[in-house]
């Protein structure tokens, strides 16, 4: 792993802050522990790490709003954040998901989950995602989606999605790290007043990974779907 990738861990009074320093030094991250919260998004600024490693639960304050502090920081554009809990709860998770969080880890983990799911992460900033201003156009890796035509271009093959699996395929690639909940889902594609049957988004999620490749969209159980990167 590149020795130049940075990791901040802000310290928590769970016991599990020095297994993840010993996890990450392991596998040749540069880690910095923060005590000092309220410093923590002004020296982020300034070190720009890769990624930042927050506990739900801070010795002062909430881990969930330093996460949402730091998402919506433009001058922290591309700094992944991992938050980490003992809570299992869904309203937590989902908590956590809404304030920008790219993933929860429930404490304890394995150190070889823990390193797999960080390598997965930092994958993402090699992947060539952008916006066609001028032609309306998203690119994914291998897919060019034509949000005029309604077109899908992958590998040089075109064909078309319906149109409720088209646009459910747009609204994940709008945000590439963001887990859409289902009620989110719902509301985007089908609207607020129409009435979904519990399996829908499901299938039409199925339809697609079927036209597109099984790898691209990602399940988070008991939340919803975002890409796989």
């Amino acid at each position: 792993m590149n020795e130049s990738v940075n990791i901040f861990i802000v310290k928590s009074f769970l016991q599990a802050t020095p297994f993840f320093e010993q996890a990450f030094e392991k596998d040749g991250f540069i880690v910095e522990t923060i005590t000092a919260y309220d410093s923590l998004v002004d020296k982020a600024i300034l070190v720009k790490p890769e990624l930042i490693f927050i506990p739900v639960e801070l010795e002062k304050g909430d881990g969930i709003e330093l996460c949402y502090e730091i998402k919506n920081n433009p001058k922290l554009k591309g700094v992944f954040v991992i938050l980490y809990s003992k809570r299992k709860e869904d309203y937590t998770q989902i908590a956590g998901f809404d304030s920008g969080a790219d993933d929860y880890l429930v404490s304890p983990i394995q150190a070889r989950v823990l390193s797999s799911k960080i390598k997965a992460l930092l994958k993402r900033k090699r992947i060539n995602f952008n916006q066609d201003t001028k032609n309306k156009n998203l690119i994914y890796n291998d897919i060019v989606v034509d949000k005029e035509r309604y077109l899908i271009i992958q590998n040089g093959t075109e064909f078309y999605l319906p149109k409720k699996e088209f646009e459910l395929l747009c609204l994940l690639l709008s945000k590439p790290q963001k887990v859409f909940s289902r009620q989110e889902i719902k509301q985007a594609v089908w609207g607020g007043n129409r009435v979904v049957q519990g399996r829908t988004i499901d299938v039409h999620i199925r339809k697609i990974r079927e036209k597109i490749g099984k790898r691209y969209i990602q399940t988070i159980k008991g939340i919803g779907y975002r890409l796989e990167t």
